[in-house]
Protein backbone atom coordinates (compact mmCIF):
# COMPACT_ATOMS: atom_id res chain seq x y z
CA UNK A 1 0.00 0.00 0.00
CA UNK A 2 2.41 2.64 0.99
CA UNK A 3 4.91 1.85 -1.55
CA UNK A 4 2.08 1.98 -4.64
CA UNK A 5 1.52 5.54 -3.17
CA UNK A 6 5.11 6.18 -2.68
CA UNK A 7 5.71 5.77 -5.87
CA UNK A 8 2.44 7.28 -7.48
CA UNK A 9 4.05 10.36 -5.46
CA UNK A 10 7.34 10.15 -7.03
CA UNK A 11 6.02 10.02 -10.32
CA UNK A 12 3.97 13.21 -10.13
CA UNK A 13 6.22 15.18 -8.34
CA UNK A 14 8.83 14.10 -11.12
CA UNK A 15 6.53 14.48 -13.32
CA UNK A 16 6.46 18.51 -12.23
CA UNK A 17 10.18 19.13 -12.17
CA UNK A 18 10.77 17.41 -15.34
CA UNK A 19 10.44 20.64 -18.27
CA UNK A 20 8.04 19.40 -21.23
CA UNK A 21 10.79 18.83 -24.03
CA UNK A 22 12.26 16.72 -22.02
CA UNK A 23 9.45 14.56 -21.34
CA UNK A 24 8.96 14.72 -25.22
CA UNK A 25 12.60 14.01 -26.18
CA UNK A 26 13.35 10.59 -23.64
CA UNK A 27 9.95 9.40 -23.20
CA UNK A 28 8.15 10.16 -26.49
CA UNK A 29 5.28 12.02 -27.31
CA UNK A 30 4.35 15.72 -28.99
CA UNK A 31 4.93 18.85 -27.40
CA UNK A 32 2.24 20.84 -26.73
CA UNK A 33 1.33 24.21 -25.83
CA UNK A 34 -1.58 25.39 -22.91
CA UNK A 35 -4.55 26.09 -24.37
CA UNK A 36 -6.92 28.55 -22.42
CA UNK A 37 -10.43 30.00 -23.13
CA UNK A 38 -11.32 33.00 -23.09
CA UNK A 39 -14.07 35.29 -23.87
CA UNK A 40 -12.77 37.95 -25.43
CA UNK A 41 -11.00 36.21 -28.21
CA UNK A 42 -12.88 35.89 -31.42
CA UNK A 43 -10.53 33.82 -33.31
CA UNK A 44 -7.40 31.64 -32.09
CA UNK A 45 -4.46 32.84 -30.85
CA UNK A 46 -0.99 31.65 -29.93
CA UNK A 47 2.61 32.43 -28.73
CA UNK A 48 5.46 30.14 -28.25
CA UNK A 49 3.84 28.42 -25.32
CA UNK A 50 0.29 29.48 -25.66
CA UNK A 51 -2.69 29.19 -27.60
CA UNK A 52 -5.93 31.25 -26.65
CA UNK A 53 -9.32 30.16 -27.71
CA UNK A 54 -12.80 31.85 -28.21
CA UNK A 55 -14.88 30.49 -25.52
CA UNK A 56 -18.04 29.57 -28.14
CA UNK A 57 -15.62 26.88 -29.28
CA UNK A 58 -17.30 24.85 -25.92
CA UNK A 59 -20.49 24.84 -27.08
CA UNK A 60 -22.30 23.06 -30.48
CA UNK A 61 -24.19 24.93 -32.51
CA UNK A 62 -22.07 28.53 -31.81
CA UNK A 63 -20.17 30.71 -34.59
CA UNK A 64 -17.75 29.28 -36.82
CA UNK A 65 -13.84 30.20 -35.61
CA UNK A 66 -11.64 30.58 -38.80
CA UNK A 67 -8.94 27.48 -39.03
CA UNK A 68 -5.27 27.80 -37.78
CA UNK A 69 -2.99 27.74 -40.66
CA UNK A 70 -1.36 24.46 -39.50
CA UNK A 71 -1.88 22.10 -36.70
CA UNK A 72 -0.97 22.90 -33.31
CA UNK A 73 -0.78 20.04 -30.38
CA UNK A 74 -2.51 21.23 -27.37
CA UNK A 75 -2.99 20.52 -23.77
CA UNK A 76 -6.54 21.73 -23.12
CA UNK A 77 -7.47 23.68 -19.68
CA UNK A 78 -10.89 22.70 -19.19
CA UNK A 79 -13.71 25.76 -17.38
CA UNK A 80 -14.83 24.73 -14.35
CA UNK A 81 -18.19 24.06 -15.50
CA UNK A 82 -17.34 21.13 -17.91
CA UNK A 83 -15.97 19.48 -14.61
CA UNK A 84 -17.40 18.80 -11.46
CA UNK A 85 -15.28 19.02 -8.49
CA UNK A 86 -15.92 16.64 -5.72
CA UNK A 87 -14.11 16.55 -2.13
CA UNK A 88 -13.25 12.94 -0.85
CA UNK A 89 -12.16 12.59 2.83
CA UNK A 90 -10.29 9.36 4.21
CA UNK A 91 -9.03 8.45 7.45
CA UNK A 92 -4.85 8.63 7.08
CA UNK A 93 -5.05 4.86 7.24
CA UNK A 94 -6.75 4.70 3.94
CA UNK A 95 -4.39 7.20 2.03
CA UNK A 96 -3.20 4.37 -0.32
CA UNK A 97 -6.54 3.27 -1.28
CA UNK A 98 -8.64 6.68 -1.62
CA UNK A 99 -8.61 5.88 -4.99
CA UNK A 100 -10.56 3.05 -5.10
CA UNK A 101 -12.96 5.12 -2.12
CA UNK A 102 -13.70 7.92 -4.90
CA UNK A 103 -14.19 5.13 -7.20
CA UNK A 104 -17.05 3.73 -4.93
CA UNK A 105 -18.22 7.23 -3.59
CA UNK A 106 -18.50 8.67 -7.10
CA UNK A 107 -20.91 4.98 -7.84
CA UNK A 108 -23.44 5.67 -4.69
CA UNK A 109 -23.28 9.31 -4.43
CA UNK A 110 -23.93 10.45 -8.18
CA UNK A 111 -25.51 9.60 -10.91
CA UNK A 112 -22.59 8.92 -12.43
CA UNK A 113 -21.09 5.23 -13.52
CA UNK A 114 -17.67 3.75 -14.94
CA UNK A 115 -19.73 3.99 -18.26
CA UNK A 116 -20.44 7.78 -18.53
CA UNK A 117 -17.96 9.49 -16.52
CA UNK A 118 -14.20 10.52 -16.56
CA UNK A 119 -12.90 11.43 -13.24
CA UNK A 120 -9.76 11.89 -11.82
CA UNK A 121 -7.91 13.00 -8.60
CA UNK A 122 -5.83 15.79 -7.57
CA UNK A 123 -3.31 16.24 -5.12
CA UNK A 124 -3.60 14.22 -1.58
CA UNK A 125 -3.53 16.41 0.86
CA UNK A 126 -2.92 15.66 4.67
CA UNK A 127 -4.66 17.27 7.66
CA UNK A 128 -4.37 15.87 11.09
CA UNK A 129 -5.27 12.12 11.27
CA UNK A 130 -6.92 12.73 7.76
CA UNK A 131 -7.03 12.40 4.08
CA UNK A 132 -8.28 14.67 1.44
CA UNK A 133 -8.37 15.19 -2.30
CA UNK A 134 -10.70 17.14 -5.04
CA UNK A 135 -12.14 14.60 -7.25
CA UNK A 136 -12.86 16.12 -10.77
CA UNK A 137 -15.57 14.43 -12.80
CA UNK A 138 -16.48 14.90 -16.44
CA UNK A 139 -18.82 13.65 -18.83
CA UNK A 140 -17.00 11.62 -21.81
CA UNK A 141 -19.46 12.43 -24.45
CA UNK A 142 -18.67 16.49 -23.61
CA UNK A 143 -14.68 16.01 -23.88
CA UNK A 144 -15.29 13.89 -27.31
CA UNK A 145 -17.52 16.66 -28.83
CA UNK A 146 -15.07 19.39 -28.05
CA UNK A 147 -12.22 17.92 -29.07
CA UNK A 148 -13.68 17.18 -32.41
CA UNK A 149 -14.38 20.96 -32.44
CA UNK A 150 -11.12 21.44 -31.51
CA UNK A 151 -9.82 19.27 -34.29
CA UNK A 152 -11.89 21.00 -36.96
CA UNK A 153 -10.38 24.34 -36.41
CA UNK A 154 -6.74 22.63 -36.42
CA UNK A 155 -6.13 22.31 -32.73
CA UNK A 156 -5.24 18.33 -31.83
CA UNK A 157 -5.87 17.41 -28.02
CA UNK A 158 -2.77 15.95 -26.35
CA UNK A 159 -4.73 15.98 -22.81
CA UNK A 160 -7.42 17.31 -21.42
CA UNK A 161 -6.44 19.49 -17.70
CA UNK A 162 -8.43 20.47 -15.04
CA UNK A 163 -6.25 23.11 -12.85
CA UNK A 164 -6.48 22.27 -8.36
CA UNK A 165 -6.67 24.39 -5.87
CA UNK A 166 -3.20 25.13 -5.56
CA UNK A 167 -2.79 25.57 -9.49
CA UNK A 168 -1.36 22.24 -10.13
CA UNK A 169 -2.59 20.40 -13.34
CA UNK A 170 -4.78 17.42 -13.36
CA UNK A 171 -5.12 15.12 -16.18
CA UNK A 172 -8.60 13.82 -17.17
CA UNK A 173 -7.66 12.26 -20.06
CA UNK A 174 -4.40 11.60 -21.94
CA UNK A 175 -4.16 11.20 -25.36
CA UNK A 176 -0.09 11.18 -25.78
CA UNK A 177 0.41 7.71 -26.92
CA UNK A 178 -3.05 7.51 -29.60
CA UNK A 179 -0.89 10.73 -31.20
CA UNK A 180 2.25 9.15 -31.63
CA UNK A 181 2.20 5.32 -31.94
CA UNK A 182 6.16 4.94 -31.34
CA UNK A 183 5.88 6.72 -28.34
CA UNK A 184 6.35 2.84 -26.23
CA UNK A 185 8.70 2.40 -28.81
CA UNK A 186 11.11 5.44 -28.09
CA UNK A 187 10.67 5.10 -24.37
CA UNK A 188 11.79 1.49 -24.52
CA UNK A 189 14.61 2.88 -26.83
CA UNK A 190 15.58 5.48 -24.48
CA UNK A 191 15.10 3.71 -21.14
CA UNK A 192 17.47 0.97 -23.18
CA UNK A 193 19.87 4.17 -24.17
CA UNK A 194 19.62 5.11 -20.27
CA UNK A 195 20.52 1.90 -18.57
CA UNK A 196 23.72 1.63 -21.03
CA UNK A 197 24.78 4.82 -20.35
CA UNK A 198 24.60 4.21 -16.32
CA UNK A 199 26.11 0.56 -16.58
CA UNK A 200 29.15 2.08 -18.84
CA UNK A 201 29.38 4.96 -16.17
CA UNK A 202 29.67 2.30 -13.18
CA UNK A 203 31.76 -0.30 -15.21
CA UNK A 204 33.81 2.69 -15.92
CA UNK A 205 33.92 4.43 -12.05
CA UNK A 206 34.31 0.75 -10.89
CA UNK A 207 36.78 -0.41 -13.70
CA UNK A 208 39.76 0.48 -11.06
CA UNK A 209 38.36 -1.14 -8.16
CA UNK A 210 38.09 -4.50 -10.00
CA UNK A 211 40.86 -4.13 -11.19
CA UNK A 212 42.42 -3.00 -7.93
CA UNK A 213 40.48 -6.50 -6.41
CA UNK A 214 42.10 -8.47 -9.20
CA UNK A 215 45.26 -7.57 -8.27
CA UNK A 216 44.73 -7.66 -4.42
CA UNK A 217 44.92 -11.48 -5.00
CA UNK A 218 46.96 -12.00 -6.95
CA UNK A 219 49.49 -10.01 -4.40
CA UNK A 220 47.60 -12.03 -1.94
CA UNK A 221 48.50 -15.81 -3.57
CA UNK A 222 51.96 -13.89 -4.88
CA UNK A 223 52.48 -13.13 -0.82
CA UNK A 224 51.41 -16.67 0.54
CA UNK A 225 53.42 -18.18 -1.64
CA UNK A 226 56.21 -15.88 -0.27
CA UNK A 227 55.65 -16.55 3.02
CA UNK A 228 55.98 -20.32 2.21
CA UNK A 229 59.02 -20.05 0.55
CA UNK A 230 60.69 -17.81 3.50
CA UNK A 231 59.60 -20.31 5.75
CA UNK A 232 61.31 -23.29 3.30
CA UNK A 233 64.45 -20.98 3.17
CA UNK A 234 64.91 -20.16 6.95
CA UNK A 235 64.35 -24.15 7.85
CA UNK A 236 66.99 -24.58 4.77
CA UNK A 237 68.98 -21.72 6.19
CA UNK A 238 68.73 -22.91 10.03
CA UNK A 239 69.67 -26.42 8.38
CA UNK A 240 73.13 -24.84 7.04
CA UNK A 241 73.94 -22.92 10.20
CA UNK A 242 73.30 -26.59 11.77
CA UNK A 243 75.50 -28.37 9.37
CA UNK A 244 77.90 -25.89 9.57
CA UNK A 245 78.70 -25.53 13.24
CA UNK A 246 78.35 -29.41 13.11
CA UNK A 247 81.36 -29.06 10.83
CA UNK A 248 83.30 -26.79 12.59
CA UNK A 249 82.53 -28.82 15.63
CA UNK A 250 84.17 -31.47 14.06
CA UNK A 251 87.09 -30.01 12.38
CA UNK A 252 87.65 -28.35 16.40
CA UNK A 253 87.70 -32.00 17.43
CA UNK A 254 90.15 -33.11 14.76
CA UNK A 255 91.90 -30.39 15.52
CA UNK A 256 92.50 -30.00 18.91
CA UNK A 257 91.96 -34.10 19.79
CA UNK A 258 94.91 -35.87 21.53
CA UNK A 259 95.94 -38.47 18.83
CA UNK A 260 97.17 -41.39 19.92
CA UNK A 261 101.02 -42.11 18.27
CA UNK A 262 101.25 -38.12 20.12
CA UNK A 263 99.55 -40.12 23.36
CA UNK A 264 102.27 -42.44 23.24
CA UNK A 265 105.09 -40.33 22.63
CA UNK A 266 103.95 -38.84 25.47
CA UNK A 267 103.64 -41.21 27.45
CA UNK A 268 107.10 -42.31 26.60
CA UNK A 269 108.52 -38.95 27.42
CA UNK A 270 107.20 -38.74 30.43
CA UNK A 271 108.19 -41.62 32.47
CA UNK A 272 111.71 -42.00 34.00
CA UNK A 273 113.53 -45.13 33.28
CA UNK A 274 112.65 -46.94 36.11
CA UNK A 275 109.16 -47.36 35.10
CA UNK A 276 107.88 -49.71 31.80
CA UNK A 277 104.67 -50.12 30.84
CA UNK A 278 103.02 -53.57 29.63
CA UNK A 279 99.94 -52.63 28.73
CA UNK A 280 98.11 -49.19 27.36
CA UNK A 281 94.38 -48.50 26.98
CA UNK A 282 93.61 -45.15 24.74
CA UNK A 283 90.09 -43.08 24.00
CA UNK A 284 90.07 -39.85 23.18
CA UNK A 285 89.07 -38.60 26.80
CA UNK A 286 91.12 -41.13 29.24
CA UNK A 287 94.55 -43.33 28.80
CA UNK A 288 95.24 -45.96 30.93
CA UNK A 289 98.53 -47.44 31.78
CA UNK A 290 99.18 -50.74 33.90
CA UNK A 291 103.00 -51.47 34.41
CA UNK A 292 105.78 -51.78 36.99
CA UNK A 293 108.27 -49.26 38.60
CA UNK A 294 111.15 -49.44 40.68
CA UNK A 295 109.62 -46.65 42.32
CA UNK A 296 106.70 -45.45 44.25
CA UNK A 297 103.20 -45.48 41.80
CA UNK A 298 102.50 -42.07 43.39
CA UNK A 299 105.78 -40.12 42.15
CA UNK A 300 105.14 -41.58 38.68
CA UNK A 301 101.79 -39.87 39.11
CA UNK A 302 103.08 -36.72 40.19
CA UNK A 303 105.33 -36.67 37.49
CA UNK A 304 102.00 -36.86 35.11
CA UNK A 305 100.66 -34.11 37.06
CA UNK A 306 103.56 -31.80 36.44
CA UNK A 307 103.34 -32.45 32.46
CA UNK A 308 101.47 -30.59 30.32
CA UNK A 309 100.19 -32.90 27.92
CA UNK A 310 98.51 -35.04 30.76
CA UNK A 311 95.32 -34.05 32.77
CA UNK A 312 93.88 -35.24 35.92
CA UNK A 313 96.20 -37.89 36.42
CA UNK A 314 94.90 -40.45 39.16
CA UNK A 315 95.38 -44.10 40.48
CA UNK A 316 92.50 -46.08 39.00
CA UNK A 317 93.60 -49.34 40.49
CA UNK A 318 95.19 -50.76 43.96
CA UNK A 319 98.90 -50.89 43.65
CA UNK A 320 100.71 -54.41 44.08
CA UNK A 321 104.70 -55.53 44.83
CA UNK A 322 106.11 -58.04 42.73
CA UNK A 323 108.69 -60.63 43.20
CA UNK A 324 111.45 -58.97 42.82
CA UNK A 325 110.27 -55.67 45.06
CA UNK A 326 108.76 -53.68 42.03
CA UNK A 327 105.52 -52.14 42.52
CA UNK A 328 102.70 -52.67 40.15
CA UNK A 329 100.53 -49.87 38.99
CA UNK A 330 97.63 -48.49 37.45
CA UNK A 331 96.88 -45.29 36.08
CA UNK A 332 94.90 -43.05 34.30
CA UNK A 333 94.89 -39.41 32.94
CA UNK A 334 93.46 -37.66 30.16
CA UNK A 335 94.96 -36.80 27.06
CA UNK A 336 95.84 -33.51 26.94
CA UNK A 337 96.82 -30.30 28.44
CA UNK A 338 96.03 -30.66 32.57
CA UNK A 339 93.36 -28.76 33.88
Amino acid sequence: MWLSYFLRWWRQELAELIPDWISVAFFGGNSAKRLHFSEKSKEITHDSAHVTAPLSLLNDGAPITPRTKKHYVVDVVLPDNLALARRIDAPRQARGKLKSLAALDLRRNTPFTEQNSVWSLGRIKSEGQAVSAVQYVAKPAELKALRRRLEEVGLVTRKLLVEDEDAADVALQDFTDSLNPNTKKWRWVNASLVCIFIAVGLFTFLKPAFEAKARYTELQQDLTSLRAETVALRQRVDEMKSQRDEEARFRAFLRLRPRLVESVRNVTVALSDDAWVSSMTYTPETITLSGETSEAAVDIVLELSQNRNFGDPRLSGATTLTRDGREKFEISASPGPNQ
